[in-house]
């Protein structure tokens, strides 16, 4: 029912009662969500299993959500978008020889919107 963009807000000092909170930033944000993920709730995470030592005991559960490639799935996403149904939202194209500079803008860009794209070949 409600979404915090945890760049114009500190969600850690919102309520403090969600049912379930999604975390798909990591770092020091997956260790506040544990503050707002209420008694009986679940906190998931996209950036690996969170540590549960605490949760047991607060009576909230922790569950980590990795997704493996899957061929058939990314031809029929290819598909949709060779076929313009749907058009990834690309905020940068970068040359392979600025991977740093990518890497960079991936994890200090917290106001980034869109993919950056390493272009390969020339």
């Amino acid at each position: 029912d409600k979404v915090i963009d945890y760049s114009k807000n500190k969600f850690e000092e919102a309520d403090k009662d969600f049912d379930v909170v999604f975390d798909m930033v990591g770092g020091e944000a997956k260790s506040h969500a544990w503050k707002v993920t209420k008694s009986g709730g679940t906190f998931v995470s996209i950036t690996g299993a969170p540590d549960t030592n605490d949760a047991d005991a607060q009576g909230k559960k922790g569950v980590g959500f990795l997704v493996s490639p899957n061929q058939e799935q990314l031809t029929q996403i290819a598909n949709l978008i060779d076929s313009n149904v749907i058009k990834p939202l690309v905020n940068q194209v970068l040359p392979l020889w600025e991977a740093r500079k990518a890497q960079d803008m991936l994890q200090y860009g917290h106001n980034l919107r869109g993919k950056i794209v390493l272009r390969v070949l020339e």
